[in-house]
C-alpha cells in the first residue's frame, strides 16, 4: 500500500476523498469523518513506500482528490425537458454556482450505484437533478436548454423550468 496506489484506486470511483488506515487499508468516500485526531496518531509506514505514512491503528489520513475525473462522454444525452415539481419527491437536487455536467454526474453517481436514479440533468444553470424516470416523454427543442454552465461555458445547463437530461451508463 502507498498513498499513490490508494489514490489511483479511488480515481475509479469518482469519490472526492481517499484515505489510508492501519498501514494497509484504502478507503474512498464522498464525505470526511467529523472526528479529527492529532496527526501523531497516524504513525504507520506504508509497506509499499516506507517514506509515507499510511494512518495508524484506529486512525486514517484523509486526502482530497484533484478536480473530479468524470468524463461526460460516457453518458447519453436524452434531450431538453420541462421540469415540474414532483409531489412524491422522486428526484433529488443539489445546487452550485459553479455547476457543470460533470459535477451533476458526480453528485448523482452514488445514488445510481445503489440502484436508484437512472437519469440526471441540470436545470436553470445551477440545479442538479437526479431522477428515476425522464420527466416527460415529450422532449422539447434543445435551444430551450441553452444557458451556459457557470462552471464550464462549453456546456449547456438548462434554463428556467427546463433541464438538459442525460442517462447514466448501464
Amino acid at each position: 500500500m502507498t498513498i499513490d496506489s490508494c489514490q489511483k484506486s479511488c480515481n475509479l470511483t469518482t469519490n472526492p476523498y481517499f484515505g489510508v488506515a492501519r498501514g494497509t487499508e484504502c478507503f474512498c468516500g464522498k464525505k470526511t469523518a467529523h472526528m479529527k485526531r492529532y496527526l501523531h496518531y497516524c504513525h504507520r509506514r506504508c509497506p509499499g513506500n516506507p517514506t509515507q505514512i499510511c494512518g495508524g491503528k484506529d486512525s486514517m489520513i484523509v486526502y482530497e482528490q484533484p478536480a473530479a475525473l468524470v468524463k461526460t462522454s460516457i453518458v447519453k444525452l436524452e434531450g431538453c425537458f420541462f421540469v415540474a415539481e414532483q409531489p412524491d419527491n422522486r428526484y433529488i437536487r443539489s445546487s452550485s454556482e459553479s455547476m457543470t455536467i460533470d459535477r451533476c454526474y458526480n453528485d448523482c453517481i452514488d445514488l445510481v450505484y445503489r440502484g436508484r436514479p437512472t437519469y440526471f440533468g441540470v436545470e436553470n444553470r445551477t440545479r442538479c437533478i437526479c431522477q428515476f424516470t425522464v420527466l416527460s416523454t415529450n422532449g422539447i427543442y434543445l435551444q430551450y436548454c441553452d444557458n451556459k454552465c457557470p462552471g464550464d461555458s462549453k456546456q449547456i445547463c438548462g434554463a428556467p423550468r427546463t433541464a438538459v437530461v442525460y442517462e447514466h451508463p448501464k
